[in-house]
């Protein structure tokens, strides 16, 4: 594997940060239990503020139910479950596989901006996203 020595690069201790938090993060929701109908505090500030969900409402929960390996339960919840519960998997197969490799790949597609065609589409969502939220109550 790798050492952590004095000839480690910045690279290795970022990639083990993220991996680390990762895991750490998916271990939490895969060992926290289920919401089964059960009333839960309500933590959403813009929720407690407006009266109406937002965007993200659920995603805490559907991430639950996706790494108990129940997705569509999960895209019921909230779809952008799936998608931050799909992210994690891959940016934790990405990172184990440029720490082995040794290429930084994965920090250098961070680094690259983001079109604006994309982030139209990411605001088209979350308006969709909202509108399914407030009319399946969450």
């Amino acid at each position: 594997m790798f050492s952590l020595s004095r000839t480690t690069t910045p690279a290795v201790y970022r990639y083990a940060a993220v991996i680390f938090m990762d895991v750490v993060a998916m271990l939490w929701f895969i060992l926290s239990d289920i919401p089964r109908g059960t009333p839960h505090f309500i933590v959403c500030i813009f929720k407690n503020l407006t009266g109406y969900p937002c965007p993200a409402c659920g995603t805490t929960r559907g991430l639950k139910f996706f790494f108990h390996l129940m997705p569509c339960e999960a895209f019921m919840m909230n779809p952008i479950a799936v998608l931050v519960g799909t992210a994690m998997v891959v940016v934790l197969i990405w990172s184990i596989r440029d720490l082995v490799v040794g290429q930084p790949s994965m920090f250098n597609v961070a680094r690259k901006k983001i079109p604006w065609y994309l982030i139209v589409l990411i605001v088209i969502f979350l308006i969709f996203n909202e509108i399914w939220n407030i009319n399946k109550g969450v």
